[in-house]
């Protein structure tokens, strides 16, 4: 399953179930890498205005509440 990075969006959460790993400086926007419980690693892009440490834990919501899906089998 495929999401969009920039449709994920972050907010900090002391019992979130993602932590952040990464934080990544793009110019226009910031770019973090994030990892699940189960080892995953999942992207997602955000503003400027949103900054998070890295080692927080946050829970993603998607700003879209329907995405295409996309799968690659």
């Amino acid at each position: 399953i495929m999401l969009r990075e920039e449709e994920i969006e972050l907010s900090p959460a002391s019992d979130g179930p993602v932590v952040i790993s990464d934080r990544q400086f793009l110019g226009r926007e910031y770019r973090y890498c994030l990892e699940t419980a189960a080892g995953r690693q999942i992207h997602a892009r955000t503003s400027l205005q949103t900054v998070i440490p890295v080692g927080s834990k946050v829970n993603l919501t998607l700003t879209n509440p329907s995405p295409p899906i996309f799968v690659h089998a």
